[in-house]
């Protein structure tokens, strides 16, 4: 027995040896061995490959890749121009100009140019192993319709029977899917891929689209992966792509999308569920110039779908500092948003919308949302609660202010509500209505009615704050800014109504108080109702009503009246513009005033008053009539030096009436009585003048009377004459010294002499 080993052993080297024409010493045991597995290995792969490249003919292959098709996609069929083999310790399966269709009306599904599969050997014999897919430039269908897509049709065999049009009985059946029961069986996918895994790699891929509404397009994938396809684990895939995005007129929208994840095949097959983890990463977002800017994006999935369309499971969304998650429930067609919540990072959103906000302070204020979304027939049905988390800041030189925001909307019904904190008191604002998201008018008349209700508690309006809101710096009126552009539209408003109510709103000495109601319709804004009352001591009050519309063509008409009942005229400081500032006294009496704008302001506004110990300012008579006093000294040969004694006339009062009429055109004063003063001053006038835009002169005559003036000059009375355009008209010297009985003294030193109408 050890004679007839040692001859095995020997007799690779005896060969060897034979070969080269002579014999040799036997080589050692190790390295004959050695050879022997050489030799065993060439002359097993060498059958191996006789034994698989009989196996492995083209016309196999083929039926093979048929086969696989057919029960992975039995409503399409797939077309092979050639078919090439090569053998080597890979078999390499070249595949060009593939197609697959639907067999029902011949609907494109999937065109690839070049596919090469990568067969390991070992892998066939043993059944276990990679197999490499590679396919180049290929070309996807999505089409779709309104009863199904090219894929649900694919998916399911075609009815056997042509009764009628067959292509609606075999949409007809993509849609009701497979019955409970109709197992698939893939047992030529299922012997494949019990031990085998394929990777694939997909290269420069285009999905070609149409939808029902006509709308097409086409998507690029610069790389789309599987690896470790197979029916016992997860099955992991990875996708690249720049994404481009059309925007009508404005331009596309690009950015980078890189996606990974997984699935289980076995899943898919056999239980027509699909469960598949995945991670999205959007970046480097190429918007067109004055839109939005997008952060990086990254979302999360966990979905599991099964074959009657129904589907569970997490979703989670990141970007900048911003987060939304929700649990999907429902179908495909139908899904349910549940624990809907939204954490929107203000700061992210402002710089989303390119919005400037140097004057706000954000800070970590977000604004959160919370409830559930349901979508239904195309139609979303929201129930939502949202709100922000911390105030935001507002800040300027002059105001600073929070804001709160909190609101819901539910069943189609919306109630917001805002809280301001600024000026030592708060403004509330509530917004209620209905609103059909899924029907949103195209015209602002067309929504449905609202209810907007403000209240301002306990505000301190300071006369330098109030009026940087009123009035411009330079506080110069100009006439062109009075004008109304002409609208080729007429303004449209949503219907609704509006309360306002003021409480004790401090702008001077007495509270301020307000209640008014705005009736907004399609064309008009109306003022039903307004009442503004100050209150203070011993029943004064202003009581202010008003009725204000806004109709079409941007015209806006109104009434208001003020009835001022010993009212502090203090009160009113704030609203008041600075040339007007030096003005007191306790008023009574009304103003009734008529408005309307078309192309510029028309106005009527009447006036009957009285006023007590008070001061007017400003009106600077004694300027006025200084040289006509000097004039008087001269002609009498004196000289008095009591102009001083002047300085204070036109100041204090203990008595003022005022009767007149104010139009945007001219200004009548029926009656203007001015009494009382230490210097015991008595002013009576009347007249007219005109706006500087009228070609008209004015006319308006005045007589002053003080003690000092009989005491000083023997003047009983100083009658003026002031005239010429705008509302500061010159004065006529002439009238007085001719009234006075000095034109015939003296020569009149200022050249004034005019023609003028005889005094009243």
């Amino acid at each position: 027995m050890a004679l007839k080993r040692d001859f095995w052993l020997n007799l690779p080297q005896l060969c060897l040896s034979k070969i080269r024409g002579r014999w040799s010493i036997p080589m050692s045991k190790s390295k004959a061995a050695v050879f022997v597995g050489i030799t065993i290995c060439f002359l097993f792969i060498t059958g191996a490959l006789i034994f698989v490249k009989n196996r492995f003919r083209p016309t196999v292959v083929r039926t093979w890749v048929l086969q696989a098709v057919n029960e992975a996609l039995p409503g399409a069929e797939v077309t092979i121009v050639n078919l090439q083999l090569n053998f080597g310790i890979n078999i390499y399966v070249h595949l060009a100009d593939v197609s697959l269709r639907t067999k029902e009306k011949n609907i494109e599904l999937f065109d690839v140019h070049s596919c090469i599969m990568k067969l390991p050997l070992w892998a066939i014999l043993t059944g276990q192993g990679a197999v490499e897919v590679l396919v180049d430039k290929p070309q996807a269908y999505y089409v779709g319709s309104s009863e199904a897509n090219n894929w649900m049709v694919a998916l399911h065999q075609p009815p056997q029977s042509k009764l009628g049009d067959s292509s609606v009985v075999a949409i007809t059946s993509a849609r009701e899917g497979v019955k409970v029961g109709d197992k698939p069986q893939f047992k030529f996918i299922s012997k494949i891929l019990k031990r085998l895994s394929v990777n694939i790699k997909m290269g420069d891929l285009h999905i070609v689209y149409s939808l029902p509404n006509n709308q097409s397009g086409k998507f690029h994938i610069e790389k789309f992966i599987v690896k470790g396809l197979n029916l016992e684990s997860n099955t992991a895939f990875e996708l690249a792509s720049n994404v481009s995005v059309g925007l009508g007129n404005q331009g596309k929208t690009q950015f980078d999308l890189l996606a990974i994840g997984q699935f289980n095949l076995a899943e898919i097959l056999f239980n027509s569920v699909l469960n598949t983890k995945a991670i999205a990463h959007l970046k480097n977002f190429n918007l067109p110039q004055g839109t939005v800017q997008i952060p990086e994006i990254k979302a999360e999935i966990d979905l599991v779908l099964d074959k009657n369309n129904n589907m569970h499971g997490p979703i989670l969304v990141n970007f900048g500092g911003s987060a939304m998650s929700a649990n999907i429930k429902g179908t495909l067609e139908n899904p349910t948003f549940e624990s809907l919540t939204i954490d929107l990072l203000v700061d992210d959103l402002t710089n989303m919308m390119m919005l400037k906000h140097d004057q706000f302070t954000f800070g970590s204020s977000r604004i959160h949302v919370d409830g559930k979304l349901n979508i239904q027939n195309e139609k979303f049905f929201p129930r939502l609660k949202f709100g922000l988390s911390t105030p935001i800041i507002y800040k300027n030189e002059s105001l600073q202010a929070s804001l709160s925001l909190a609101g819901m909307f539910q069943d189609g019904e919306y109630d917001l509500t805002s809280r301001v904190e600024t000026l030592a008191g708060n403004i509330t604002a509530n917004l209620k209505g209905m609103l059909d998201v899924n029907h949103l008018p195209n015209k602002a008349e067309k929504y449905r009615p609202f209810i907007l209700t403000v209240v301002a508690n306990k505000l301190l309006l300071t006369k330098e704050t109030f009026r940087k809101l009123l009035y411009k710096e330079s506080e110069e009126i100009d006439k062109s800014d009075l004008v109304i552009q002409e609208q080729k539209e007429t303004l449209k408003f949503p219907p609704g109504e509006i309360f306002v109510s003021l409480r004790e709103i401090m702008t001077g000495v007495t509270p301020l108080n307000m209640e008014a109601r705005i009736s907004v319709k399609s064309e008009s804004l109306e003022v039903t109702h307004a009442v503004v009352k100050y209150t203070g001591d011993d029943k004064a009050a202003l009581i202010l009503r008003a009725n204000i519309s806004s109709g079409s063509n941007q015209k806006i008409s109104g009434k208001l009246r003020a009835d001022f009942q010993t009212f502090n005229v203090q009160g009113l400081y704030p609203f008041f513009p600075k040339f007007i500032d030096g003005i007191s006294g306790v008023i009574n009496g009304k103003i009734n005033a008529k408005f309307s704008t078309g192309r510029k302001w028309a106005y009527n506004i009447a006036t009957d008053i009285t006023a007590k110990n008070g001061e007017v300012r400003g009106l600077n008579l004694k300027e006025k009539i200084f040289p006509i006093l000097k004039k008087w000294e001269e002609a009498k040969g004196k000289t008095t030096n009591k102009l001083s004694d002047l300085a204070d006339l036109d100041q204090h009062f203990d008595s003022l009436e005022l009767k007149g009429d104010l139009t945007d055109s001219e200004y009548k004063i029926n009656k203007f009585n001015f009494s009382g003063g230490p210097k015991r001053v008595s002013v009576k006038s009347n007249g007219i003048m005109y706006d500087q835009h009228v070609t008209k002169d004015g006319e308006f005559f005045l007589v002053l009377s003080d003690v000092k003036l009989k005491k000083h000059y023997d003047i009983s009375a100083l009658p003026m004459r002031f005239f010429g355009r705008g509302l500061w008209p010159t004065l006529d010297y002439d009238y007085t010294l001719e009234k006075l009985g000095m034109q015939d003294r003296f020569h009149d030193p200022f050249g004034t002499h005019r023609s003028r109408k005889a005094a009243p």
